[in-house]
C-alpha cells in the first residue's frame, strides 16, 4: 500500500492530534507512517494529553481466536511508540462493549453471560493512562434466558468525560410487551449518579429511541419515534405513505422520572435525527432531515434548541431547501417525491452529525452513503456474494445562533469501492473503505471536513457535482481539508 495512503487511513482519528487551527490558517504535523499489524482493527483515538496520544486497537476475529481482547497504545507526541498493551478476554462468556477516556483515565465497558444464573453483568474495568488495568465494576445486571431477551446497550461518555451514560433497552425482540429501558448515570469513581427504569404505555414495536445526550445538571434527553400501532418502523407502510403514522417526543429522563415534548411536524417524515449539546453553553439542539414520504427525497431541514438545565424549548423552525440550494446539489443527487411532487435530496443521504460552534451557531452533516449486495449461485451451485459501497458528497447546513440558516452547501467528493467472494474475504475491501469516509475537525470558530479526493477533481478545482470524478484507486488521491468560510464559499486546500 501506498505510504501516504497508509497514514490517511488513519489520519481521521490522528490528525487532531497534531493539528493547530487559527480561523483561516491551518498548520499540520504529520506522523511518519504508522504500520497496523494485519491481526489488529483500528478503532479509534481515545485522548491525547502533553506527554503523548492514546489510540485503541481490537483484536481481528480469526478461526483461532474469538477477537474479544483489546489492545492500548500510546504514542508521544511525535508519534513514536511509547507502549502498546493487551488487554484479554479469556472467559468466551465475556464481550467488549468498547473503550472510550473518562476523566484522567481510560473505561473499559464488558458483559458476562452467566448461564448459570441467567444473568447478564455489566463492568466498567479502569485503566489508568500508564495502562495498568484496574478491577472491573459491576454497573448493570439484568435477568435473561436466551438471545431474545439480550437489550439493546449504549454507553458514551459526557462532553467534559465527568460522567458515563449506559442505557439498556430490555428486551428488544419487537414484541407486543410495554417499552422499557434502563437509565444509568455513573460518575469517575463508578458510582451511580441516579438511575431508573422507565416504562412507556406503548409496546416494544412501537418506540424507536435515538440519540442520548447529558444535559448541564445530569438530565438525559433523547428522540423518540413513538408509531400509532404495534406495526412500527415502517415496514408494513407504503413507500408513498400519505402521512408519517408516528410522532416524534424530546424524551427528558431524571432520577425521579420522565417528561415528553412532541414535535410539531405537520405529518412530515424523519429521515434522520439527532440531538447535541452546545458545549460552549447550556443549551441543547434537535435537528431533523425531513421529507413528504417515506421512501421520497429529502425536503429540508426541522431543527429547535432547549435549555438543557429546565427543558424549555427556547425555538422550533422547519425549513425547505431552496430551488438555489437544490440545484447546486446536481441532477443526480436530487429527485421528485412521489406524493407531493416536490423536488428534494435523495434519499441516500445519510444525517451524519450536528456541531456547535463557539459563538453559539451550529452545522448539520448529511453524507450519501449508498451498501448494495448481490448474491448470485453458478451452475456447480458455487454462491458468490458482492459487495459495492458507495461513499459520497457531504451536505453542511450552517445556522446562526438565534436558528436562523446561513447557509445550505455540498462539499463534493465520490468514492466507489466493491469486492466479491466469500464474506471472509473482506480484506481488499477494508483497505479500501479505510479512504472513503471524511472526519471533522472543530476549531471552535470554524468546522473542517478532511478526506481523500482525486487529484484531477482537485487540480482542476472541479466542484460541480455532475462532473465528479470517481475515486476508485485510491493510489490517485489527495488528501484535502475543506471549509466554508464566512460567506458561504467552499474553500480546500491539499494536504499532501
Amino acid at each position: 500500500m501506498n505510504n501516504i495512503m497508509k497514514i490517511f487511513s488513519i489520519l481521521a482519528t490522528l490528525l487532531l492530534l497534531a493539528i493547530t487551527l487559527h480561523a483561516q490558517d491551518v498548520k499540520l504535523e504529520l506522523s511518519s507512517e504508522i504500520r497496523i499489524e494485519d491481526s489488529k482493527v483500528l478503532t479509534g483515538h481515545l485522548h491525547s494529553n502533553s506527554s503523548g496520544h492514546y489510540v485503541g486497537f481490537l483484536e481481528r476475529p480469526s478461526l483461532f481466536s474469538f477477537g474479544n481482547s483489546v489492545y492500548l497504545t500510546k504514542y508521544d507526541r511525535k508519534f513514536k511508540e511509547v507502549f502498546s498493551k493487551e488487554y484479554q478476554v479469556a472467559d468466551r462468556n465475556v464481550f467488549s462493549l468498547g473503550m472510550q477516556y473518562f476523566k484522567g483515565k481510560l473505561i473499559w465497558i464488558q458483559y458476562k453471560r452467566d448461564n448459570r444464573n441467567d444473568e447478564l453483568i455489566y463492568y466498567a474495568v479502569p485503566i489508568d493512562l500508564n495502562g495498568k488495568a484496574g478491577k472491573a465494576k459491576p454497573i448493570a445486571k439484568f435477568k435473561y434466558k436466551n438471545s431474545r431477551d439480550l437489550p439493546d446497550v449504549t454507553w458514551k461518555v459526557n462532553q467534559d468525560t465527568s460522567r458515563l451514560l449506559f442505557i439498556a433497552e430490555m428486551d428488544r425482540n419487537r414484541s407486543r410487551e410495554d417499552y422499557s429501558a434502563y437509565f444509568a448515570v455513573i460518575d469517575t469513581d463508578l458510582n451511580k449518579v441516579w438511575d431508573n427504569k422507565v416504562k412507556f404505555p406503548e409496546s416494544e414495536r412501537q418506540v424507536e429511541a435515538t440519540s442520548f445526550e447529558l444535559g448541564v445538571k445530569d438530565q438525559l434527553y433523547f428522540a423518540a419515534k413513538i408509531f400509532d400501532t404495534n406495526a412500527s418502523s415502517g415496514l408494513f407502510r407504503k413507500s408513498f405513505a400519505r402521512m408519517a403514522e408516528y410522532n416524534v417526543n424530546i424524551v427528558k429522563v431524571t432520577g425521579e422520572g420522565y417528561d415528553k415534548y412532541e414535535l410539531d411536524l405537520k405529518n412530515r417524515f424523519i429521515k434522520g435525527i439527532k440531538i447535541v449539546r452546545n458545549p460552549f453553553g447550556n443549551d441543547i439542539a434537535c435537528a431533523a432531515m425531513i421529507g413528504d414520504s417515506r421512501s421520497g427525497p429529502i425536503q429540508g431541514v426541522s431543527y429547535l434548541k432547549l435549555d438543557s438545565e429546565t427543558g424549555e424549548v427556547l425555538y422550533a423552525k422547519k425549513r425547505n431547501f431552496t430551488r438555489k440550494e437544490l440545484e447546486s446539489f446536481g441532477t443526480r443527487n436530487t429527485s421528485r417525491d412521489r406524493r407531493s411532487g416536490d423536488e428534494g435530496l435523495d434519499d441516500e443521504f445519510i444525517f451524519r452529525d450536528v456541531i456547535y460552534k463557539k459563538d453559539g451557531s451550529y452545522t448539520m452533516l448529511a453524507e450519501e452513503y449508498r451498501v448494495e449486495v448481490r448474491t448470485s449461485t453458478t451452475a456447480n451451485g458455487v454462491s458468490n456474494t458482492s459487495t459495492s459501497f458507495r461513499n459520497n458528497h457531504i451536505i453542511t447546513a450552517n445556522f446562526d445562533a438565534d436558528g436562523e440558516v446561513e447557509s445550505i452547501r455540498m462539499i463534493p467528493k465520490k468514492y466507489s469501492a466493491s469486492k466479491s467472494g466469500t464474506p471472509f474475504a473482506n480484506d481488499a475491501l477494508e483497505e479500501k473503505t479505510h479512504y472513503m469516509f471524511f472526519s471533522t475537525l472543530n476549531s471552535g470558530d470554524n468546522i473542517y471536513y478532511l478526506y481523500n479526493d482525486d487529484e484531477k477533481n482537485f487540480s482542476r478545482n472541479i466542484t460541480n457535482p455532475n462532473r465528479y470524478k470517481t475515486v476508485t484507486n485510491f493510489r490517485e488521491c489527495v488528501a484535502v481539508i475543506a471549509h466554508i468560510d464566512e460567506n458561504g464559499k467552499l474553500k480546500r486546500k491539499e494536504l499532501f
